[in-house]
């Protein structure tokens, strides 16, 4: 994919980014979901893709997580466990200890951690979060997937952030993060009052749009608390793709795969942001890379 000739224009980012989306998929959100192709039929296939690659998608994440969540998840279909039984939550947390004997398992931050045990683990008693599995039990769709995308069709983003926020650990980005991926998978167009909700800002995406836009207004500085600043930040990419035809989660994708991916560095993306041919020769020799890593492996 050739950069063009001049990327001087918001408009031109925006497109650029629009079309790093797809590569991001395909590298990134494809083979997990794939994984999974009965999340649309079934409760435990849907749990493990957010498990896997959502729920425990934070700072200093044990990586072991996931892929250990996820598989407890599938062991219980195996299994037949019928998702609705009262001790589920239970069974599920019990299966995750055991695949991680003699870890640390930050009970009170982990998206599986039963209520109960949370407040036995927890010095803070005013702590009320919930285990995933409890708050999908709570729900009239217990499918994780299937749940999100009616509320997405129905435009309640701001209700699923809302709900998803009550599950340990699992915090605005994470939840944006599942809500963005969902919308594209369905090709979800959300309506534009909450869309904000479906763009995670981290420090990639923040130095993108702090380079090419003006995402503060026109008096310049942000607040000086982070959650103000990052939603100026998630409305700016919300706008301006839409006034320039683009889609707004795929940009957001492309802006991360970019920077984290392309990039790599904030001095790399700084320059490559003020100059169209560094940008160009980046794209190049990623790849390049991409090539003979697939070469070496075939």
């Amino acid at each position: 994919m050739g950069v063009r000739a001049a990327l001087k224009r918001e408009a031109d980012w925006l497109e650029f980014f629009d079309h790093l989306g797809d590569v991001f998929m395909a590298r990134f959100m494809e083979p997990l979901w794939s994984k999974y192709p009965d999340r649309d039929s079934e409760e435990w296939s849907a749990l493990s893709i957010f498990l896997e690659g959502y729920a425990f998608e934070r700072q200093g994440r044990n990586p072991s997580f996931g892929p250990a969540a996820a598989k407890v998840a599938m062991s219980l279909r195996a299994q037949r466990y019928v998702f609705h039984q009262q001790s589920v939550a239970q069974d599920v947390w019990r299966g995750f200890k055991k695949e991680l004997v003699n870890r640390g398992l930050n009970e009170v931050n982990n998206p599986l951690c039963p209520n109960a045990e949370n407040f036995g683990k927890s010095r803070d008693k005013s702590v009320s979060g919930q285990s995933i599995v409890e708050l999908l039990m709570k729900m009239t769709q217990p499918n994780i997937v299937l749940y999100t995308k009616a509320g997405l069709k129905q435009d309640d983003a701001r209700k699923l952030h809302e709900e998803l926020g009550q599950v340990n650990g699992v915090g605005p980005k994470i939840i944006s993060l599942w809500l963005r991926d969902v919308a594209l998978a369905y090709h979800i167009v959300p309506a534009t009052e909450n869309r904000h909700l479906l763009q995670p800002i981290d420090v990639w995406v923040r130095r993108t749009v702090e380079l090419i836009g003006k995402p503060y207004g026109p008096n310049g500085s942000p607040p000086s608390q982070n959650p103000a600043r990052d939603k100026a930040i998630a409305w700016w990419i919300v706008q301006q793709s839409h006034k320039a035809g683009f889609n707004a989660e795929k940009v957001n994708q492309g802006m991360w795969y970019f920077a984290s991916q392309v990039a790599g560095s904030e001095h790399r993306l700084t320059g490559a942001m003020h100059e169209a041919g560094i940008a160009e020769t980046l794209l190049d020799k990623h790849g390049q890379a991409l090539r003979s890593a697939v070469a070496a492996l075939g």
